[in-house]
């Protein structure tokens, strides 16, 4: 009995993998995540206790209720999920459809990666309305002596962060040329 080049067989399972040039088999799909998936706006504080909004969706109409709850200092409002009808402070749209974090299966960026520097950046980055990408160029400082305070703060942060990255990035760059 010869083994076959194109298929081996697991020892323990007998699991034919070589319908995969992986060796683990089928890598994973990646799981969307909320900070890349349109969020629809927060509902508005102010109205009855219950209405209605309709939004248009890829030509497809939709209703989403927006609830209100009394609180000490006036009013919350929350939507309520159109799959699971729990109350969500956040609704995102993804392939078309409408609905809450949960049931549209969503992670966040943190769970799935390890470079929480890269994250880190990134937020900055979003903060100070700077294009997201490592060394791409920063908005012009403001004029307001406490705006600049919190944009000078911002930057300094996001030079320490991203200097943390290049020498990262060096590193691994350095153990390619050692291993060609």
């Amino acid at each position: 009995m010869h083994a076959s080049t194109s298929s081996h067989k697991h020892r323990a399972c007998g699991i034919d993998f070589g319908m995969f040039p992986f060796g683990k088999g089928r890598p994973r799909r990646p799981k969307p995540i909320v900070e890349t998936t349109p969020r629809i706006a927060s509902a508005p504080h102010r109205g009855v206790a219950r209405e209605e909004v309709r939004v248009v969706v890829d030509g497809v109409e939709q209703r989403l209720a927006i609830v209100r709850q009394d609180r000490i200092h006036g009013q919350e409002a929350f939507w309520e999920c159109p799959t699971c009808a729990r109350l969500r402070w956040h609704l995102y749209l993804l392939n078309g459809q409408i609905g809450c974090r949960v049931c549209l299966g969503l992670d966040y960026a943190c769970r799935r990666t390890r470079n929480t520097v890269a994250i880190r950046a990134a937020k900055l980055r979003r903060r100070l309305g700077a294009p997201a990408g490592l060394l791409s160029p920063l908005p012009p400082r403001p004029r307001n002596v406490w705006a600049a305070a919190y944009y000078d703060r911002l930057v300094r942060e996001l030079a320490v962060c991203e200097a943390a990255l290049a020498q990262r990035l060096g590193v691994l760059v350095g153990r390619r040329r050692k291993r060609a």
